[in-house]
This record gives structure tokens, C-alpha cells and sequence, in this order.
């Protein structure tokens, strides 16, 4: 087999055009690293429009020692991805998958960064997605556990992601 490099579609998989769009993380993860950065990674996949199936990565450096200002951005930005997933708190990453949410991409010095996430909700009234996507509840079904003191009460200790022990 000869592969020609030529005759590969170079528009399919580069970042799209900085805009809002309506978006779904796929999958999610974290990386480890050995000089004690942990990045918490989302694939995200457009939802409908022009660049519909389209997927892009977001990067997000929750813990970094030599930087503490991507430190911050990092968790400023999976805050934005929680609460536009419609969630106050989260114990793994996977949590945010597969729920619609608007991001907002805007490029700089050569790379993609998300600006804003928003709910599915806050899509102009009358606006349904494409293709049968449905909206989630603003809390996507969950249940507060009971605050009587039992293992799900925590008595308002939570720990930062950088301090868990998986994503």
C-alpha cells in the first residue's frame, strides 16, 4: 500500500474556525506527568451546523507546579465545563460526557482555547439541536444525597481535583 499524504483531506481535522458552537464531550481523562503536571484532556465533538461531527480537544492543567497561572486557567476552565454540564461538583471527568453545551473557541498565538461554556439551556428560545439531541434537566437527573451525617455528607470538606486520586 502507497499512502499519499496529497490526497488526505487536510480540512477535516484541523481545530474549527473560533465561534460558539453547540458541543459534547465524547470522552474524557487525565495525564499524570512526571514533573507533577496533571492535565485533564476532553474530546469534544460539534453537534450540529457546518462543522457538525467535527472533533476538537480542550486541555486543561489542573494542578501545574511550574505555572500557577495555567494552574488557575485550567480549573477556571473545568469549572466552566461542570457548570455548563449542569453539574456543581464532580468526582470524575466522565461525568460532563455526552451532555450538549454551547463553547465558545477563540484562537490565540496559534492555539484554541475555550472562551465560555454555557448550558444547553442557553440556547435562543424555540431553538432545538439538530438531529433528535434531546436537553438534559439543568441537573441531569441527580439526586442530592441526604445530608445526615452518612457516607455521602462529606460536612463540606471537598477536596480539589488535583488532590483525587482518579478523574
Amino acid at each position: 500500500m502507497t499512502f499519499d499524504p496529497a490526497q488526505v483531506p487536510q480540512d477535516e481535522y484541523e481545530n474549527p474556525p473560533d465561534g460558539r458552537y453547540l458541543s459534547q464531550a465524547i470522552e474524557t481523562g487525565r495525564i499524570d506527568k512526571d514533573n507533577g503536571i496533571r492535565t485533564i484532556w476532553a474530546q469534544m465533538e460539534i453537534m450540529e451546523g457546518p462543522f457538525e461531527r467535527r472533533q476538537y480537544r480542550l486541555w486543561m492543567d489542573i494542578v501545574n507546579p511550574g505555572s500557577p497561572i495555567k494552574e488557575k486557567i485550567g480549573n477556571q476552565d473545568l469549572g466552566k465545563l461542570t457548570m455548563a454540564a449542569g453539574k456543581n461538583t464532580i468526582e470524575d471527568s466522565s461525568e460532563i460526557e455526552f451532555i450538549p453545551m454551547y463553547i465558545t473557541l477563540k484562537s490565540k498565538d496559534g492555539f484554541q482555547n475555550m472562551k465560555k461554556a454555557e448550558p444547553y439551556s442557553a440556547a435562543p428560545q424555540g431553538h432545538q439541536p439538530q438531529h433528535g439531541y434531546q436537553q438534559q434537566p439543568a441537573n441531569n437527573g441527580y439526586q442530592q444525597p441526604a445530608q445526615n451525617g452518612g457516607p455521602a455528607a462529606n460536612n463540606g470538606n471537598q477536596r480539589r481535583w488535583g488532590n483525587r486520586a482518579s478523574a
